[in-house]
């Protein structure tokens, strides 16, 4: 007897860590009232949500900085969860698998530090926020691969766009290849 216990936003929390420690710590372009105000207001200022938005560090690309605070993140969550118990005394499972609730999750979500406006859905579950892996498809797998699958006995689940083109001139053998 267990629950599985969703998990959603773990690609935003890290890509969100990320721009908080370029934007705050290392440039100390703003402070951290100024990122919750900027927060608050829904990114009121498009150059500034650009600015988030667009730091080159995000999960999905093989980035350590960034790729090891998405592990960091879902260790912490794993490793937390496995100390609660529901009121009938049965464990909880982690899952961080959002099928289509990223949709509605989402739209109950402030602006985040990653850019992404308030009501924007969310990464789906452990894949790279959408149209920010821009380093190829085996990068994402690396990013993905450096993650604690292990700690999630619920499975994890990654929707990962492929290009058209891989399928034309034979080259689907390049993406067996890969997939093996």
């Amino acid at each position: 007897n267990f629950y599985e216990t969703m998990c959603f936003g773990i690609p935003n929390v890290a890509d969100s860590l990320e721009a908080i420690e370029k934007f705050v710590f290392t440039e100390k372009k703003y402070t951290q009232k100024q990122i919750l105000d900027i927060l608050k207001s829904d990114f009121a200022d498009e150059n500034i949500r650009l600015e988030f938005k667009n730091i080159p560090a995000k999960f999905g690309n093989d980035i350590d900085s960034v790729d090891f605070k998405a592990h960091d993140v879902l260790k912490h969550f794993c490793t937390y969860l496995k100390t609660q118990k529901s009121y009938y005394g049965m464990g909880y499972f982690p899952q961080p698998f959002t099928f289509l609730w990223l949709v509605d999750t989402g739209r109950q979500t402030m602006a985040t530090p990653d850019g992404r406006k308030s009501g924007e859905n969310l990464a789906y579950s452990v894949s790279p926020m959408q149209g920010v892996d821009t380093s190829g498809l085996t990068a994402t797998f690396n990013s993905i691969a450096k993650l604690p699958h292990k700690l999630c006995a619920g499975s994890t689940s990654a929707i990962i766009g492929i290009e058209p083109s891989v399928f034309k001139n034979g080259d689907i053998y390049k993406l067996t290849t890969l997939v093996k």
